[in-house]
């Protein structure tokens, strides 16, 4: 999902709310688990989400969509998959709209629209282990937590 298909949200929402602001998270991992000191699996998951808050009539609206698939991402498998039919972008706005009429009152104003410093916690390193390295460091976690209790049965 692009910045641009984030803009198209907010404009939308810019039209029916008096303040809007639009979420996007996208999540890559691959745990590696380890259940009474054995490798249990190694999986690989990739998500989407979107979330849209507005101010309605004074009231505070929210709606999300998520999936693995991404979040109306265009070349996902169904990119206006949607709950009405009518695209990922209409429902966000139309669910939004709905829980306000019901949400709290909105006794604060969100941030306006800049750019802001991006906060580095992605460290490339990390993406770069391999997966025999996350397999070796969790056996090693194991072995000596042991060391020290030998009859403790370690998830990691």
């Amino acid at each position: 999902m692009g910045r641009s298909l984030l803009l198209e949200i907010l404009c939308h929402a810019q039209k029916v709310a008096e303040q809007a602001e639009v979420f996007w998270v996208s999540t890559q991992e691959t745990p590696v688990d380890f259940e009474a000191n054995k490798l249990k699996q190694i999986q690989n998951k990739e998500s989407t989400s979107v979330a849209l808050r507005i101010f309605r009539g004074g009231r505070i609206g929210f709606s999300a969509a998520s999936g693995p698939d991404g979040a109306g991402k265009k070349g996902s498998p169904s990119p206006n998959l949607s709950l009405r039919g009518r695209g990922i972008l209409r429902d966000l706005l139309d669910m939004a709209v709905e829980t306000a009429q019901f949400g709290s009152p909105a006794s604060f104003t969100f941030p306006s629209l800049k750019d802001y410093p991006e906060v580095s916690i992605f460290d490339p390193q990390v993406e770069k282990m391999p997966m025999e390295e996350m397999i070796e460091l969790g056996n090693q976690l194991i072995a000596r937590v042991r060391k020290y209790a030998p009859a403790i049965l370690c998830d990691v």
